[in-house]
């Protein structure tokens, strides 16, 4: 059977680290390996407006770790992106060049609208829907809304909002569980 051609993506999130590499398939990508890793890479970030140095070496130690799992996988074609704690932070562009150094790809921190875009098709591959849809992705740093029709992957409206699960924890919740008064805080905060 002949080598399959081979890509891979990597996700720079506030909250986590993802990793998917694929291989070409007749009925579309098959995924070869997938893995995600809670590394916080925003945390304080909210607050800083600064990567936190511990945040920033255990992003690097994943991305160490990812960079080991792609040369077993022949080095394959890769695509980083960074979100919103790398669109936010100060620090960012050292974190950049240091990831290029080990995945030899620069990321590209994608603006809040691309991410919108990005997710709507994420979020719809491999299922067989039609229609028009709303798709929400709750994330560290941002939730992004998207409206679209299914089979197309064609959006109409979408919106990244700055209230992220890492945001408004960090923000709000001083307590575990949290209390009903920071709870009351993050719907507050989610309202405005």
């Amino acid at each position: 059977m002949a080598e399959l051609h081979k890509v891979a993506a990597i996700d720079i999130g506030t909250n986590s680290v993802l990793l998917v590499i694929a291989a070409a398939a007749p009925n579309g990508a098959l995924p070869l390996l997938q893995r995600a890793t809670i590394t916080r890479l925003g945390e304080g970030v909210d607050q800083t407006r600064r990567l936190a140095p511990a945040a920033v070496e255990r992003n690097l130690a994943c991305l160490r770790a990812y960079a080991d799992d792609l040369r077993q996988h022949g080095s394959p074609r890769l695509d980083v992106v960074g979100t919103s704690a790398l669109r936010d932070a100060q620090g960012a562009e050292e974190f950049l060049a240091e990831a290029e150094r080990i995945l030899g790809v620069r990321p590209r921190v994608i603006a809040g609208d691309e991410e919108a875009r990005l997710t709507f098709g994420g979020a719809l591959s491999g299922l067989s829907l039609s229609g028009k849809l709303l798709v929400f992705d709750v994330g560290g740093g941002s939730t992004e809304l998207i409206v679209g029709d299914a089979v197309s992957k064609q959006t109409s409206a979408r919106v990244s909002l700055d209230i992220g699960s890492v945001r408004l924890t960090e923000r709000h919740v001083k307590s575990d569980p949290p209390t009903r008064a920071e709870l009351a805080g993050i719907e507050a905060d989610i309202a405005r």
